[in-house]
């Protein structure tokens, strides 16, 4: 069973009153009345603790194809109390709660402090969050945007006219081929497809209806808000039953979370190793050289043997087409004056299939025909 994990928010209220000072300045000995309430939108109990319920879940039996179990009713849940992370006296405070149905009991990771209200305004709040159920019957944690490349020649055109721009253009496409990364992002036009309604939706929601009833949001530290966003380059189709390849459509959604969530680790964890092709080199079987001054390693190729040398006297094998050394079948020598030589005291040889052999000339350089 896999899911998708995504940050929650829930509106939370708290009220601490004490009694009023008398005319001579004393304060009324009265109970102090600490009230607590968090409204948190969600097809289930959801929390902290319990933070599956919210989310698409595969399910695999042995005998059956994977399928797909979402509750995505859309409802409002009501605790009456909020607790932190670091709360020190969970135990007694877990003796004085309801249970969890009534409860919640939840515990927040962080609190930003963002306006406060009087009891009438609390009522209307409430009631608003009534209707954002009714007019948002579905729990939509995603946000689905199509994204389609943006057309380039207007792009590269503009840029030829400003000046310098066949310049720059050359120089980008040099080091992209040489494996720099300095090509601009592309671009895309994004549209909205599918409007998301999750829980800080219906928190931001309930700001607006806070500020448009004469509330002032004044908060210290503005709180982070988040989207899960989903990109497609296709329209957005219902289907029911079998899709076009005769496959049940539950498998197949079973499949995509799969994989979405495959994805959404490989971000998570910074890891692309099981998206991006790999660029490791083929490995070949390499002949063993006995240890030389002049040459380190050698490849060699059973059609013929091609050979480079540059500046520094270092001899390195290559598969291209350039710089090929020609054998004549008379087994002709090209021996060096100096004591620098291919061979090796055992008087070892380079040899090809034919038995020719290469060495070094005056100038330790192996030039070609052309």
């Amino acid at each position: 069973m896999k899911t998708i994990q995504v940050r929650k928010m829930a509106l939370g209220i708290r009220d601490a009153t004490r009694g009023a000072p008398n005319q001579y300045g004393k304060q009324r000995k009265r109970r102090q009345r600490n009230v607590e309430i968090t409204l948190e939108l969600g097809p289930q109990r959801m929390g902290p603790t319990q933070q599956h319920e919210g989310m698409p879940m595969v399910v695999q039996h042995i005998d059956t194809p994977p399928y797909l179990t979402w509750d995505n009713e859309a409802k409002i849940w009501v605790a009456q109390t909020i607790q932190a992370t670091d709360n020190n006296n969970n135990e007694q405070q877990q003796q004085q709660q309801r249970p969890a149905e009534q409860m919640g009991g939840d515990e927040w990771d962080s609190a930003y402090y963002m306006a406060s209200m009087t009891g009438a305004v609390f009522e209307t709040l409430l009631l608003k969050s009534l209707e954002y159920v009714e007019h948002h019957r579905r729990y939509q944690p995603f946000a689905v945007y199509s994204q389609i490349p943006t057309a380039t020649d207007d792009n590269q055109e503009e840029e030829e006219e400003g000046g310098g721009g066949s310049d720059a253009s050359d120089s980008t496409s040099g080091g992209a081929s040489e494996g720099g990364d300095n090509n601009a992002p592309p671009s895309f036009t994004e549209k909205l497809l599918l409007r998301s309604s999750s829980s800080q939706d219906f928190v931001y929601n309930m700001w607006h209806e806070l500020a448009r009833v004469g509330v002032e949001l004044s908060p210290i530290l503005a709180p982070p808000m988040y989207e899960v966003r989903l990109y497609t380059s296709d329209a957005i189709q219902k289907v029911a039953g079998y899709d076009e390849a005769d496959r049940l459509v539950s498998s197949e959604a079973a499949h995509f979370t799969s994989k979405l969530d495959a994805c959404w680790t490989a971000i998570a964890l910074q890891d692309y190793g099981a998206w991006e092709p790999s660029m490791a080199p083929s490995m070949s079987p390499i002949p063993t050289m006995g240890p030389s001054s002049s040459a380190s390693s050698s490849d060699v190729n059973n059609n013929a043997t091609k050979i480079t040398n540059d500046d520094d006297d270092d001899v390195a094998a290559s598969d291209d087409n350039t710089d090929e050394v020609d054998v004549d079948d008379d087994d002709d020598k090209v021996n060096d004056d100096g004591d620098d030589k291919v061979d090796d005291d055992d008087d070892d040889k380079v040899d090809d299939d034919d038995d020719d052999k290469v060495d070094d000339d005056d100038d330790d350089k192996v030039d070609d025909d052309d």
